[in-house]
């Protein structure tokens, strides 16, 4: 039964490039000697099958709109882009995220059965998330193994984020708009290789590289040909953005040793040599993620004073990714999800018993990217403005009616109909 990972990232070259550095080596089991007189003739078992890749592109075409293609090859024809079967695949007035969903799944069951190799790679384009397509196929699966268990055609194996360590970090804090289109044949590696207007994307360039990362099962970052050297501040930036059992790895070799999924690498292992040193204030834990880079999170049993939010939210001057929940005291009944990228804050309504069963009333990460630097008096003055948000024992004595006359900006938008 082959074995499906999914690839994902916000450059095409890089992903591909990852993903057949991966194609395990061909290598000879079961040798059997025959001995004629004097010579020795060595009898080779078959070859491991090879990796079989399937990669997709989205390009934005000025007549024909988004133009979506299935090429299929070992890693070698993908690399030398030759011996490739190259199909178009309509969009059927979906999203592109459905339809390379169910185009994937209609080929896996058609296809995968005996004879097929034993691991397909599935590219997906830059900056499609791939949580969607997995929980699809896993789906589907338990479908089939439930009505026809004996017809099992594949197993999902991972999802894992191939992301260019040269430029990861200015891109995670980028605010540009982010483009989907992709280059054909990948030999364009800019995140902005659309030259159509109608190429239409909400996020910004940081917020589509978080919502990769986030997806991820392991993140693989490849080095670049200056440093080959793992850099540890940026596997920590990582980390602090990533899935909780995410793995993140540096470099092709440590992936072939650790194998995907599963396990970590002796250079991952938690050790008190490899923890960031932590600074507690209360409920408040920030640590150094990089020079420049700083992580933060607040986990209080107290709600945020509205009034102290809206100054923070008015404040466009750091660039950060956030994540997490939130109450304020003078809306009691309702709980607040906000999530955060270098192009701005969304903050959502949803009803108390959403999170009700979260250990912290707060609980919100943030990581920030600050021009001078994470020991300057920027960074004091930002983590002390996050500190500042939760209310004081002394607040918290204030009648419910007082906080009802709050006339912040946060509280007259969550007070709108």
């Amino acid at each position: 039964m082959p074995k499906v990972l999914l690839c994902t990232g916000i450059q095409y070259s890089t992903q591909l490039m990852g993903m057949c550095a991966l194609e395990c080596p061909q290598r000879h089991d079961d040798v059997t000697e025959h001995e004629h007189g004097n010579d020795t003739n060595v009898a080779e078992a078959a070859t491991v099958a090879e990796t079989l890749i399937i990669s997709y592109t989205a390009r934005c075409d000025e007549h024909c709109g988004l133009v979506v293609r299935r090429r299929i090859g070992t890693p070698s024809d993908m690399l030398f882009a030759t011996n490739l079967h190259t199909d178009t695949v309509p969009l059927d007035d979906c999203c592109l995220s459905c339809t390379i969903k169910h185009d994937l799944y209609s080929w896996l069951s058609r296809e995968s059965g005996e004879g097929i190799a034993p691991r397909i790679i599935v590219i997906l384009p830059k900056g499609l998330q791939a949580a969607p397509t997995a929980e699809y196929l896993k789906e589907m699966e338990l479908v089939q193994e439930a009505f026809q268990p004996q017809k099992s055609r594949f197993q999902f194996e991972s999802i894992v984020a191939v992301l260019d360590s040269a430029t990861l970090k200015d891109c995670l804090f980028d605010d540009a708009p982010f483009h989907q289109d992709d280059d054909s044949d990948g030999s364009d590696p800019s995140l902005m290789s659309s030259s159509y207007e109608d190429d239409v994307d909400e996020r910004c360039i940081g917020g589509a590289l978080a919502g990769v990362i986030a997806d991820a099962n392991d993140v693989l970052l490849l080095p670049s040909m200056d440093c080959e050297q793992r850099d540890e501040e940026l596997c920590k930036l990582v980390e602090a953005l990533a899935s909780e059992n995410c793995h993140v790895r540096w470099g092709v070799p440590s992936v072939m040793h650790a194998g995907v999924p599963g396990g970590r690498c002796p250079e991952n292992a938690d050790s008190e040599e490899n923890q960031p040193d932590e600074s507690v204030t209360g409920d408040i834990t920030w640590a150094s993620l990089g020079q420049d880079v700083i992580g933060l999170s607040i986990r209080s049993h107290a709600p945020l004073h509205p009034s102290r939010l809206s100054d923070l939210l008015a404040d466009k001057s750091v660039s950060m990714h956030i994540h997490g929940h939130f109450a304020v005291p003078n809306k009691p009944f309702s709980a607040f999800i906000w999530e955060g990228d270098p192009d701005g804050s969304i903050i959502e309504t949803v009803d108390r018993g959403v999170v009700d069963e979260a250990r912290f009333e707060t609980e919100i990460l943030v990581v920030a990217r600050l021009v001078q630097g994470n020991q300057s008096d920027e960074a004091r003055a930002w983590i002390s403005r996050f500190g500042s948000l939760p209310v004081t024992c002394e607040e918290m004595q204030r009648p419910l009616m007082s906080w009802m006359e709050q006339t912040d900006t946060f509280t007259r938008w969550a007070s709108m109909d």
